[in-house]
């Protein structure tokens, strides 16, 4: 592992522990100042327009976030796996789990339990 990598994988790291601690400022932070953010699962349609989960940490990133610790309070996180390589790029395989109390998106609340793997 090169110190590059090594770098990376500790960044990915503390995000993930901020994420544990609900901290999107934290989170917001250690990504890179104009980090891009796609969580595809989010379409939206109203009347005049579309909102996608597309855009930029500091804007949608932080929004979809929150809106998620809100709707599910027991948000949980473990990583898994963590992939470096001496470019700095990181996969990361994290398992995210929950209860969801609240709406999200477009999903009304359920009271149901959530354990899914992802790739970030």
């Amino acid at each position: 592992m090169t110190k590059r990598s090594e770098a990376a994988t500790k960044t990915v790291e503390e995000f993930f522990a901020a994420h544990k601690k609900r901290n999107v400022i934290a989170m917001a932070d250690l990504c890179a100042p104009r980090a891009s953010f796609d969580y595809i699962p989010f379409v939206q349609h109203d009347r005049s327009r579309r909102v996608t989960g597309t855009g930029y940490v500091n804007g949608v990133g932080r929004t979809i976030w929150g809106l998620g610790f809100r709707a599910f309070p027991d948000l949980t996180n473990k990583v898994n796996d963590i992939f470096a390589d001496d470019e700095g790029n990181v996969v990361a395989e994290v398992t995210i789990s929950g209860t969801q109390a609240a709406p999200y998106l477009t999903v009304a609340p359920s009271g149901a339990k959530f354990t899914e793997r992802h790739l970030f």
